[in-house]
């Protein structure tokens, strides 16, 4: 598992950051936490089913394949490979 404080510090990007400059993501990081199952033991709970769900909504706000006008560092790998193990450890946790 990836420790998100270390990605973090490997980017000199936190999550804080990203939320000053791209809110949005705090909506998703909702519906990311939303989206746990009741019971994380559940054996039927298909895991990549619904991770994959939130897949092209972070790739709309963060990372290379963000289109529209914003602040620069969204468009970067740092600023994806925050969110995205952001948003992950919000689903598994």
């Amino acid at each position: 598992m990836f420790d998100l404080k270390a990605i973090e510090k490997m980017h000199d990007l936190s999550w804080e950051q990203l939320l000053e400059v791209e809110p949005r993501l705090e909506s998703l990081l909702v519906e990311v936490e939303s989206a746990r199952p009741d019971d994380p033991d559940d054996e039927y709970f298909n895991w990549e089913i619904c991770w994959g769900q939130f897949k092209m909504p972070i790739a709309r706000l963060v990372g290379w394949h963000r289109r529209d006008e914003c602040d620069p560092i969204l468009r970067t790998q740092a600023a994806y490979d925050v969110a995205y193990w952001k948003l992950w450890h919000a689903l598994h946790d």
